[in-house]
C-alpha cells in the first residue's frame, strides 16, 4: 500500500497513555477500549516558554504531540492550556 507520508517505525515500549496528553477523564476507559483504532501517543511535552510575534495573542506554554495512527502514519498537534 502507498502512503502519501513516510511511515514512522515506532518502538512499542514509546508508545504513551492517551489520557496522559489528552485529558479525557471518565471518558477516557472508553478511548482506551478503542485503542487499535485509534492513533497512539508517542511523545507528549509540555512547553512553558512560546515566541511568538508581538501581533499575536498572549500564551502561557503549550503542548507538543506526536502520534502514529495505526497504519504508523505521522499525526503532529498542538494544544494550548
Amino acid at each position: 500500500m502507498d502512503h502519501l507520508t513516510p511511515q514512522v517505525q515506532v518502538p512499542d515500549d514509546m508508545f504513551r497513555p492517551r489520557s496522559e496528553a489528552l485529558g479525557l477523564g471518565w471518558f477516557t476507559a472508553h478511548v482506551e477500549a478503542a485503542e487499535l483504532l485509534l492513533p497512539r501517543l508517542v511523545l507528549h511535552e509540555r512547553v512553558s516558554e512560546v515566541t511568538l510575534p508581538s501581533s499575536a495573542v498572549r500564551v502561557d506554554g503549550a503542548a507538543v504531540i506526536l502520534a502514529v495512527t495505526p497504519h504508523r502514519d505521522p499525526l503532529v498537534t498542538e494544544r494550548r492550556p
